[in-house]
């Protein structure tokens, strides 16, 4: 039925758009084509990106500069501890105490490793955590930052994805806060842009996010303490990066389902960029500089061309807004040019316009439906897979404390 409806909403648009065109051509008054010129041949360049995706925004206006891919879905990997990092530093202070737990430590995929050599008991700052994650990309600190957080692993990814869904974030879906490997854990290079911006944003994590070094205080296994050191690339100078960049900063990101991920933040002079990589294949860090590279040398004709063009919009706006209050022989002036410009011609491209407005916001809101549809059913069905985990572990559990009483009783 749905479908029946849409076509038959299309069909009125296509009717109503060919309408507007006849009755636009008999106007005899020409319509201004001013600053609709071709793109300058330069915007047919093309950036050398052989990852499956890749993408440079603007982090002040969101501007995409270029993009591979970008709305295609991809495991994330470890740049998920980016959205991590900023739903901690929404909710907690850098000198809170953050407790290891067993499950932190422990509760992660085999051979995600644990260089730091953290354990169940240890007690370190959040600042001391935030480190160790971004740097290190240390899975127990993301889910000990997660716990303190939020009081559960569970809980805490629903803040996560609420987060990315008030960023504009419309096709991703996190499920832990580390990025280790989960089939339903997906996002796209643009979505990874709109979070990476929203960090850079932040002084205190681009600071973490550009150390090359961080000493972390004593541990239950490192009684003199461990000094991690920072995996990016671009960042402790393994790989050559631009001399013009002012300042690099980023995080890493590999599984076998992801490949290599990279989110990397450079500035020049005033002009900030982030660019996302995705299902790389060792590729990532040409990729990267290429990207930034192109975005820099482009920036004032996208991304300043941008911002004029929406100041020029709220220019008009407010010269719109402001024309009414005029008074005396300047405001008879407008009014009688407004009347005159008033002709049949302009009323039929007014009606035209809102026809096709309203057909689009129909479609628009049965398409919205329909999206929240299908989101419903994926939630029912995520949960519906978190329940059953959640009695295999009980079920697992509860058999290991059998098998252990029955093993005390035999008096081994």
């Amino acid at each position: 039925m749905r479908q029946k409806w849409k076509r038959a909403l299309v069909a009125f648009a296509v009717f109503v758009s060919l309408m507007g065109q006849t009755v636009f051509a008999q106007v005899e008054e020409p319509v201004s084509t001013k600053g609709e010129m071709d793109e300058p041949a330069e915007n047919s360049q093309r950036v050398k990106v052989s990852s499956e995706c890749g993408l440079v925004m603007d982090v002040g206006t969101q501007t995409v500069l270029y993009e591979k891919n970008g709305e295609e879905l991809h495991y994330p990997a470890s740049i998920t501890k980016l959205l991590t990092a900023l739903v901690v530093m929404e909710r907690c202070e850098l000198d809170e105490t953050v407790i290891f737990s067993h499950d932190a430590v422990y509760e992660v995929e085999s051979g995600s490793g644990n260089n730091q050599g953290f354990e169940a008991g240890d007690k370190l700052t959040v600042e001391d955590c935030l480190y160790a994650m971004i740097l290190e990309s240390s899975n127990p600190a993301a889910n000990a930052l997660a716990e303190h957080t939020s009081g559960s692993l569970e809980a805490f990814v629903n803040e996560m994805n609420q987060k990315a869904e008030e960023l504009g974030c419309e096709n991703s879906n996190f499920e832990n806060p580390s990025g280790l490997n989960d089939e339903a854990q997906k996002t796209t290079a643009y979505d990874m842009g709109l979070i990476s911006s929203e960090v850079f944003k932040n002084d205190t994590l681009k600071e973490i996010c550009s150390a090359e070094t961080y000493q972390l205080p004593p541990t239950l296994n490192q009684t003199e303490g461990y000094l991690l050191h920072m995996e990016h690339r671009l960042v402790n100078s393994e790989e050559q990066k631009d001399d013009r960049w002012d300042l690099v900063a980023g995080k890493t990101g590999y599984t076998t389902m992801a490949g290599n991920t990279l989110v990397t933040y450079a500035e020049e002079d005033d002009k900030q960029l982030v660019s996302v990589v995705m299902q790389s294949e060792q590729t990532h860090y040409e990729d990267t500089n290429n990207l930034l590279n192109y975005g820099f040398d482009n920036y004032e004709r996208l991304v300043v061309a941008e911002r004029e063009k929406q100041a020029e919009i709220q220019a008009a706006a407010i010269a719109a807004a402001a024309a009414p209050t005029d008074t005396g022989e300047k405001t008879s002036q407008v009014t009688q040019t407004a009347e005159k410009s008033l002709d049949t011609a302009l009323i039929l491209k007014f009606a035209v316009a809102a026809g096709v407005v309203l057909v689009i916001l129909i479609l628009l809101f049965i398409s919205h439906m329909k999206k929240k549809e299908r989101e419903r059913r994926r939630r029912e069905m995520l949960m519906r897979k978190r329940r059953k985990r959640a009695r295999e572990m009980q079920m697992r559990r509860q058999q290991d404390y059998q098998m252990l009483r029955v093993y005390e009783r035999s008096g081994r």
